[in-house]
């Protein structure tokens, strides 16, 4: 079901553009944790999910071909480990750390070190916006 609603918001041009609203998102349960998307607009390639990762555990190492995402850290904080060409980083992130960029092909996993649940809205933006594009390893 979709809702519409005047978001206000104006371009270039001064005319004002329409918004749709989505009923909420129903949630996708991992092992992890779980992930909602809260918007997917296939033709202008992006995607944007909220994603919590319950205490001590972690996404998969995972890296993507055909997108990059964006991470946002909303409450809590995330450890993400990063590879690209055998270049290994690994950083923690808090809601007041601004966001971390993940580019395409490189190798990620994010993972939740404390005692309390960490949110973190996730923008993704490529030409495969979905679940198929993910390689993962240690499977």
């Amino acid at each position: 079901e979709r809702f519409t609603q005047t978001s206000g918001i104006r371009n270039r041009t001064s005319q004002t553009l329409s918004t749709p609203l989505r009923a909420p998102m129903k949630k996708t349960k991992r092992p992890w944790g779980w992930y909602s998307v809260l918007n997917h607009e296939p033709e202008l390639e992006y995607k944007v999910k909220e994603l919590e990762i319950a205490p001590g555990c972690a996404l998969s190492d995972q890296r993507h071909f055909n997108r990059a995402e964006h991470w946002y850290v909303l409450e809590g904080t995330v450890k993400i480990e990063t590879e690209w060409k055998k270049l290994k980083d690994t950083i923690h992130l808090t809601a007041h750390s601004g966001g971390y960029h993940i580019g395409k092909r490189v190798w990620h996993r994010a993972s939740n070190p404390t005692a309390n649940p960490v949110r973190i809205l996730e923008v993704q933006y490529g030409k495969a916006c979905n679940e198929d594009d993910i390689e993962r390893r240690n499977q």
